[in-house]
């Protein structure tokens, strides 16, 4: 089982930090799948939020995705089929 990251302070320490790179990683090597923290249309907000500076919603009420879950290589389900995606890594 992979250890889980809960706080956003402590993600950016050393160990909590490397831990959160491991699941980008994982995530990366699945067929086809983009994660939001590659795409340079994502930014955060002051309240630890992501969301899509060309204004697509993720599926929040508030249309952002959690800073630590970005972190984590968790991603929207509109960054798979966006037209908009600039991920760094190429696909």
């Amino acid at each position: 089982m992979t250890k889980q990251v809960t706080n956003i302070d402590y993600a950016f320490q050393p160990g909590p930090a490397f831990l959160l790179t491991e699941q980008r990683i994982a995530a990366r090597l699945k067929l086809g799948h983009r994660i939001t923290y590659d795409c340079m249309n994502a930014g955060v907000t002051g309240s630890n939020r992501v969301k899509c500076m060309t204004g697509h919603k993720f599926k929040r009420h508030d249309g952002c995705m959690a800073l630590l879950s970005v972190l984590a290589g968790r991603t929207s389900g509109i960054c798979q089929k966006c037209p908009d995606y600039d991920g760094e890594i190429a696909e």
